[in-house]
């Protein structure tokens, strides 16, 4: 019996320091909790650092699409495209309109051709998050039935390195495109290059030739029925075309 009294104090001491070291467990977490939940409350109310902007992204853009207001009346959008055309950073538009009487489908013919109105090549320079015409030209791309059996010959309008290019191509047999390219230059849209190009269908002979207005630079590259190739470089004088005066023909 004396040896059972003395079993159950020995379990009851270890159950006591069991006890007495879980206590002390909760304790010290509980201090560490109260050390640590400032640290987490000021993580939580500390803002993310802003990502850094330029001076381009500190200003009023201009909405993505040209807006309806700016659509000359009758006329639909044929090809927007955009890009910087001032060196100002913000994507200006060059747009080209077709009148609404135009048939859409390809090979179409309008009850009267010859009374069709013409085609409108609009630039518009953004300023103040707005689109504001800087230009507008009649007679920058050709007609609908200019383009001979080849059928229309506007082909594209694109903005390459701050400059537009207009692209037509057309005729039969002998195929013949022009791209002209334009610039805005001391305030005025001056015509910088052009490149002809003429096409035997028949034979495969091929001439192009890429004039730069502003140095006078121009190359002659041609192919002859065989297939070979020739290239000649010639200097001719520099010339001032401006869109304002220019008639594609």
């Amino acid at each position: 019996m004396a040896h059972q009294t003395i079993e159950n104090r020995q379990r009851a001491a270890v159950f006591h320091q069991n006890l007495i070291s879980l206590a002390g467990s909760i304790i010290l977490a509980a201090m560490l909790w109260q050390h640590c939940a400032p640290a987490a409350d000021e993580q939580s109310n500390t803002e993310p650092a802003s990502a850094p902007t330029d001076a381009a992204s500190n200003q009023k853009l201009p909405p993505a699409q040209l807006p309806a207001s700016l659509i000359p009346a009758g006329y639909r959008i044929q090809t927007e495209v955009s890009g910087d055309l001032n060196k100002d950073e913000i994507a200006d538009k060059v747009v080209v309109f077709f009148h609404k009487s135009e048939p859409t489908e390809p090979g179409a013919t309008a009850i009267d051709p010859d009374a069709e109105p013409p085609r409108l090549l609009v630039v518009f320079l953004a300023r103040d998050g707005q689109y504001h015409k800087a230009i507008e030209s009649q007679t920058a791309i050709m007609c609908r039935q200019c383009g001979g059996i080849m059928g229309d010959p506007y082909q594209a309008v694109k903005i390459e390195r701050g400059s537009f290019l207009i692209s037509h191509f057309g005729g039969s047999r002998e195929r013949w495109g022009f791209d002209h390219r334009f610039q805005l230059r001391s305030g005025r849209w001056q015509m910088t290059g052009v490149t002809e190009t003429t096409y035997d269908s028949a034979t495969g002979a091929e001439q192009v030739i890429d004039t730069n207005l502003l140095t006078g630079d121009q190359i002659t590259s041609t192919k002859d029925e065989q297939g070979h190739s020739r290239q000649t470089r010639a200097k001719v004088q520099p010339s001032l075309r401006l869109l304002k005066d220019f008639n594609v023909g």
